[in-house]
């Protein structure tokens, strides 16, 4: 075996080592000897090894629509696997006892045959199997290796899937794909070990992602208590008269948002040069903490109709769920023409003299505001939308213009120190996330020897 393959394994080992069992001392070895598999993406096996194809020990079955959908809870209904259902972001759409649907049993081994994911393996949940998924069955192998093994080529596969519109699998690629086939007493040692590994990095990064909500609590409460209670814990209170409000600062008002403020201001400027490049802004180039990609652009012809505009010193906010309760939105500025578009799916806020724009960014992403807002939502499911007039009335808290001045530079400060902890944690989940994806590979592949190895 590459020398420097065999380094890069063993770093990568101890860097796990490290980051889940202390100091703990253990260095994996390769196999005594190795063979060449004759497929690429595997490269050399262990002596005793097979290379077979995919379609020898996997079979597959399609899921499908079934006939009866409802939202329900009687007994007897069972979920209809979406993904989203599977990821655990939704409740999932039940249907009724279908005999012509595909049932599928907890830790069954799916594949996403269509959409944006084809190609990506998910472990099943007691229901029904959906049309867009194929349930695969094993013939002789251990069920957990089975996983792992999906699992190490399913970049490749995702990397084949193929569509003009809709990426889909295709059947015989999938079919004709090499696989590693270890001895029974291998795949069993494989599976332990990767159960083991496996387990302690997802605690880690189930940890990680728990402060990372933590922070964003904490980023979510400042702006909260600052917006509405100012600088000085020692500042003297009156009633603000809004039961939901509280109390505030004596010398601030209430007032409804559209008294300080012009919701999707009409009026644009003048533009003689049809091919000028401007910002555009659809929704995908604005983040949930205020950034947004100042490089994206479009010439002004393409987006001047059909395209929500704005200027410098707009703040923008998402008015469609989920994003706007998720707080997508923006402060505007510094653009290169002092103007731009974006998607429709923006309102655009103007402060009057009296208001910061920075403080008026910040009062949008206050809890009040938000949560209050995604229950005045309208429209259909997934497509639900804040209506502008809950905007326009909004009641919102206005100190003086020099105090919001005052209270923007402080969270602009706060904000950032937060966000860049977030940042450093999200990089470290991710490196254990590639660990992890590397480590399934190597082991799978037998690029490693884990047989009696205590993980």
């Amino acid at each position: 075996m590459n020398e420097k393959v065999k380094t890069g394994i063993n770093k990568a080992y101890w860097f796990s080592r490290s980051q889940t069992s202390g100091s703990n001392n253990i260095k994996l070895k390769p196999y005594p000897k190795y063979k060449d598999s004759g497929i690429q993406w595997i490269g050399e096996i262990p002596e005793g090894w097979e290379a077979e194809r995919y379609k020898i020990r996997f079979k597959y079955v399609k899921g499908k629509i079934p006939e009866n959908l409802e939202e329900t809870n009687e007994e007897g209904y069972l979920p209809y696997l979406s993904m989203e259902y599977l990821r655990g972001n939704g409740k999932g759409i039940v249907c009724a006892n279908d005999p012509k649907s595909i049932k599928v049993s907890e830790g069954d081994l799916l594949l996403l045959w269509d959409g944006s994911n084809a190609g990506e393996f998910v472990l099943g949940k007691k229901g029904y199997l959906s049309s867009t998924m194929v349930k695969l069955n094993v013939e002789n192998f251990n069920s957990n290796f089975s996983w792992y093994l999906c699992k190490s080529f399913e970049p490749l596969l995702r990397d084949l899937t193929i569509g003009m519109g809709i990426p889909h699998v295709n059947g015989d690629t999938l079919g004709n794909i090499g696989i590693p086939v270890p001895n029974s007493e291998d795949q069993n040692a494989i599976a332990n070990f990767l159960d083991k590994q496996t387990a302690k990095i997802d605690t880690l990064i189930e940890k990680d992602k728990k402060l990372i909500a933590l922070l964003k609590e904490k980023r979510t409460a400042l702006i909260n208590h600052v917006v509405t209670k100012g600088l000085d814990p020692n500042v003297k209170l009156k009633d603000s008269g809004i039961k939901w409000i509280g109390k505030i600062p004596e010398g601030w008002e209430v007032r409804r948002l559209k008294f300080n403020v012009m919701v999707n201001p009409s009026g644009k400027k003048a533009v003689f040069n049809p091919k000028l490049k401007v910002n555009f802004l659809p929704m995908e180039t604005v983040s949930e903490n205020g950034k947004y990609d100042i490089e994206s652009m479009a010439e002004y012809q393409d987006v001047s109709i059909g395209y929500t505009y704005f200027e410098d010193n707009d703040v923008l906010v998402a008015k469609i769920t989920p994003c706007f309760e998720n707080g997508k939105g923006t402060l505007v500025k510094n653009l290169k023409c002092s103007f731009g578009f974006g998607t429709t799916e923006f309102y655009v806020l103007r402060g009057h003299n009296n208001i910061d724009s920075k403080y008026l960014f910040y009062m949008t992403k206050t809890h009040l505001f938000r949560v209050m807002g995604a229950a005045y939502m309208e429209g259909t499911a997934g497509q639900k939308r804040v209506s502008g007039d809950f905007v326009k009335n909004f009641i919102m808290v206005v100190p003086p213009k020099q105090t919001q001045t005052a209270i923007a530079n402080l969270l602009d400060q706060a904000t950032s120190r937060i966000d860049k902890a977030i940042k450093l944690i999200e990089k470290k989940i991710k490196l254990l996330e590639e660990y992890k994806k590397s480590l399934i590979h190597q082991v799978v592949t037998g690029k490693v020897d884990v047989r009696g190895v205590e993980a």
